[in-house]
């Protein structure tokens, strides 16, 4: 066996169909919560398993999930404490193109087989 083959072998797109399946949930996710959370959740139990470049995305994925509940934890407090909702929906709107940009980030990354570069970023 090559040194090529096994370098595919290594970074197989189909080693990471549940990190990108995780990916989906999380889009579906945006206006179904339980669907999110069965992501995080999928993510979580099998950040253990499979080779390093699918481990990065799951946690990457772990990371998504705890930054979109400060986010929303944010938005609940600022919705409470400000007299507008204006500030809340600016925090909101933020949220989303930070998710998606994410989300996206990670689907092109797992469809190529990749690793995520620093899958602890806040970042995208």
């Amino acid at each position: 066996m090559t040194e090529q083959t096994i370098e595919q072998q290594a970074h197989d797109p189909v080693q990471g169909r549940l990190a990108h399946l995780i990916y989906m949930l999380y889009l579906v996710g945006i206006p179904l919560s339980p669907a999110l959370v069965v992501g995080a959740a999928l993510a979580f139990w099998n950040r253990a398993e499979g080779p390093d470049w699918v481990r990065s995305h799951y946690v990457y994925q772990i990371g998504t999930f705890i930054g979109t509940l400060l986010f929303g934890a944010s938005a609940l407090i600022v919705l409470v404490v400000s007299p507008t909702t204006f500030a809340a929906a600016a925090e909101i709107g933020a949220w989303a193109i930070w998710f998606v940009a994410r989300i996206i980030r990670g689907m092109r990354l797992a469809g190529k087989g990749a690793a995520h570069p620093e899958p602890k970023t806040w970042l995208f």
